[in-house]
């Protein structure tokens, strides 16, 4: 299923609101599992001018991982602004502003299929790591809570360069 784009197509240069719901599959993102609240939504407007249809809307998804410092689990809400070009396909060659490398984005018919746009914007705004709150310091605030320090394999190399010192 893509997103209609009926009315632009009939009503060039009128803005016209849209929503559009995806499912997004569990990611597995460097050893990390993500997985998203259903639906993942985006809703804006959509304007028809030049053979391309300018999308500017809100992508709201909520994403629950693991804090990377401490694991407990983490949700959090996103709202991405998107601002997206599809170029008509039935129009002939892209425009010559749109360069080669670029993958754009587009359309044919009545119907544009967003899912790339959706699951490209979606995770070029994760972070890199989640965390549970600001200042999570993970096995550090188990320590300053009084537990023993996990073991430190490389302790008897600092009581080697102690007892070099004491000669």
């Amino acid at each position: 299923m893509g997103l209609d784009v009926t009315q632009p197509l009939r009503n060039p240069g009128e803005p016209i609101a849209f929503t559009y719901g995806q499912t997004v599959p569990q990611q597995d993102i460097m050893g990390d599992t993500i997985t998203f609240d259903d639906p993942v939504m985006l809703e804006g407007f959509m304007v028809y001018k030049d053979q391309a249809i300018l999308l500017t809307a809100t992508l709201n998804a909520t994403v629950h991982a693991h804090c990377a410092n401490c694991l407990n689990d983490v949700a959090k809400k996103f709202a991405i602004p998107v601002e997206e070009i599809l170029y008509d396909e039935d129009a002939g060659p892209l425009p010559q502003h749109v360069e080669e490398d670029d993958e754009p984005f587009t359309f044919r018919g009545m119907q544009a299929d967003i899912e790339h746009l959706v699951f490209t914007n979606l995770l070029l705004a994760l972070p890199i790591r989640f965390l549970c709150r600001k200042n999570c310091r993970g096995m550090l605030d188990e320590q300053d809570a009084g537990q023993d320090p996990p073991h430190n394999p490389f302790s008897v190399l600092n009581q080697l360069l102690l007892k070099d010192e004491e000669v």
